[in-house]
């Protein structure tokens, strides 16, 4: 928060030399004003970009918990397994959906619009859409010869996202709108928790007593 006020000081004394530029009647004082204009708005960048790194970083966090994800083994196959998957909003976990997978890992993905620092600092937060969920085997050689079975989930891919991607370069604040995946052994012990964050979806595993849902 002081590397805010201080960037915050550091912009108002920027104007203010601004102003003595125009008004200064020797080019002496113009240069030094000027000096000073530059100076400060470069300490005061370099402050505010401070704060977006520390706020983003850690002190802030602007992850947002997507999906609860739980993976029960079938006792037909060994590559066989039940994916139960419950959407998060607000930190509350919604109606549980069941997937029939095959491989050693599951895979989620979406679509994601991230915001630049600057952006980030005033508030904004990463935009997601959850939009696929499959199996995934370790060994690529074995991906060919083993079921594959995919999912779309929360109606797949729209024409919102179509049109975002296409208008991506023309958005104020926009650093960034692409697809991103995350995948994880498909551990019956475990429950997962998808996230989104500012460098995309992450998940994070915990432990958990070994009772179908």
């Amino acid at each position: 928060m002081i590397a805010l006020w201080v960037a915050l000081t550091l912009a108002g004394l920027a104007v203010l030399c601004g102003y003595g530029v125009r008004h200064a009647h020797s080019w002496r004082v113009r240069l030094l004003w000027a000096t000073l204009t530059v100076v400060y708005g470069a300490v005061g960048r370099a402050c505010l970009a401070l704060f977006g790194a520390l706020r983003t970083d850690g002190q802030w966090p602007r992850r947002e918990a997507v999906a609860t994800v739980e993976c029960w083994p079938s006792p037909s196959r060994p590559d066989e397994y039940r994916l139960v998957s419950r959407p998060l909003t607000g930190g509350r976990p919604g109606p549980a959906q069941v997937f029939q997978l095959y491989g050693d890992a599951w895979s989620l993905s979406g679509n994601l619009l991230v915001w630049h620092g600057w952006a980030q600092v005033a508030g904004a937060r990463t935009w997601y859409k959850v939009t696929r969920l499959e199996g995934r085997y370790d060994d690529a050689a074995r991906a060919p010869a083993g079921p594959h079975l995919v999912y779309d989930v929360n109606g797949g891919a729209d024409v919102f996202w179509r049109l975002l991607y296409r208008l991506q370069p023309w958005l104020p604040g926009v650093e960034a709108v692409y697809g991103g995946a995350v995948f994880m052994p498909a551990d019956p012990e475990k429950q997962f928790i998808v996230y989104a964050a500012p460098t995309g979806f992450l998940v994070k595993p915990r432990r958990r007593p070994p009772k179908y849902p």
